[in-house]
């Protein structure tokens, strides 16, 4: 018996030499020496990029779409980045900086290990959610001198880096302006999709990310399609397949007012349909800023009692927006404040509901107001509710300067005309 076990012992240890033998065929650096020259060979290439990159970046793509950032970097481990409006508080000058490092973590990883507003307003939580579910480590998947591959470490989002090559003084402001530009032009909640002779309908459940459905072979097949905004229009995260045509890239045509598949061999179209406008702002997932140069005296008095409920604290208010909570499916006003040291506190949100007048596309009414959690509540009693209150329990008046793409909506009392305030699309 003892004779058999031996020769069963000396086969395995010979098929695991084999196989180490193997593996050093394959490997001819230890893993450890691998990831140090792929960690060299892309900090070679995030520098060697005088202008910067175009950072086309995904959270988890079941939650929000693509967001394009500029950013550059430095051999002393510095990262310069510029943003989108949304993100820069319509700012298109707008530079943050923070610290990254490349390190090895079962392969080599571009991580951002310092806070950056642009770019951890996707990777933080919220109070009462997981947020965006994004990321601040990268998986590096390729490099080359111009396109780096990046995976998201915890979402497993595909990130692209296009080296940007524009060398104009202010290129970066210049592309910024662009895309948001563009986003002004696309604007809706609802398109009208065409493949070929067929039509859809596309909504917009969730930020920039469309979703329709179509009968294929008897069979109801749902799409939803995250994108990003480009220069020239829009691009999905992943190649779409319907009615036999694989579409992606697409571009704005000004004159028929839509955007047109530039995919080879594609007849596709989609086209922006203007949704009233009480409607559209019920359902946007836009975030619209309240500001105290847009608005009447009595709303300024309220919003002046909200700055000193934060003030009286040491704190300082920041902004109130108000948008589509697309994970709760209801909108939602949102409190941001400072602390002393002008680090970002946890956002304050105020759950509403809302009713659209019979026959009117104008009308609408905010019928509560609710604080969703206990922080919430301390801050309205400390002086939001001056500000809260009067936004509620009204019927108010939309009016926007432009229906199909409106970037500004404005509420009038519809019982004291005197009484308003504007919302500015970011």
């Amino acid at each position: 018996m003892k004779k058999y076990i031996y020769l069963i012992l000396g086969i395995l240890l010979f098929t695991t030499q084999s196989c180490v033998k193997d593996e050093k065929d394959i490997f001819e650096q230890p893993a450890n020496e691998r990831i140090a020259a792929a960690q060299k060979n892309c900090l070679d290439a995030l520098v060697a990029a005088p202008n910067g990159w175009i950072m086309s970046y995904y959270a988890k793509t079941t939650t929000v779409g693509g967001f394009q950032f500029l950013v550059s970097f430095t051999k002393d481990g510095v990262a310069t980045f510029s943003a989108e409006n949304i993100l820069s508080n319509q700012d298109p000058t707008m530079k943050i900086q923070s610290l990254f490092k490349l390190k090895g973590d079962q392969g080599p990883v571009l991580s951002f290990d310092t806070y950056n507003k642009f770019l951890h307003t996707f990777s933080s939580p919220n109070p009462d959610s997981k947020g965006f579910e994004g990321d601040y480590e990268f998986i590096i998947m390729s490099t080359t001198a111009d396109q780096i591959v990046l995976k998201g470490k915890k979402s497993g989002s595909r990130i692209v880096l296009n080296k940007f090559t524009k060398t104009e003084p202010i290129a970066w402001e210049a592309f910024m302006t662009t895309l948001n530009t563009m986003k002004v032009n696309v604007f809706s909640t609802r398109y009208l999709m065409k493949v070929g002779t067929k039509q859809f309908v596309v909504n917009e459940d969730a930020m920039r990310i469309m979703s329709f459905s179509n009968i294929e072979n008897g069979n109801l097949k749902k799409y939803s399609a995250p994108y990003i905004f480009t220069e020239k229009g829009i691009e999905f995260y992943d190649n779409i397949t319907v009615e036999g045509q694989t579409f992606k890239t697409f571009e704005w045509n000004s004159t028929s007012k839509s955007l047109v598949c530039k995919d080879a061999g594609t007849t596709v179209s989609i086209t922006p349909i203007p949704v009233p406008v009480n409607e559209l702002f019920m359902k946007s997932t836009s975030y619209w800023l309240m500001t105290t140069d847009a608005m009447s005296d009595d709303f300024k008095a309220g919003f002046a009692a909200a700055q000193k409920a934060n003030s009286d604290k040491g704190e300082k208010l920041s902004y109130v927006v108000f948008t589509y909570n697309t994970g709760g499916k209801v909108p939602v006003i949102m409190f941001g404040a400072k602390d002393a040291a002008n680090k970002s506190l946890p956002t304050m949100l105020y759950i509403s509901n809302y009713t659209l007048a019979l026959n009117s596309i104008e009308k609408m009414t905010i019928n509560s107001i609710s604080p969703n959690n206990a922080a919430a509540l301390n801050y309205y009693n400390l002086g939001y509710k001056g500000l809260i209150d009067k936004i509620y329990g009204q019927d108010f008046i939309l009016t926007t300067d432009n229906p199909s793409n409106p970037t500004k909506i404005t509420f009038t009392n519809a019982k004291d005309p005197s009484s308003w305030y504007t919302l500015s699309a970011m």
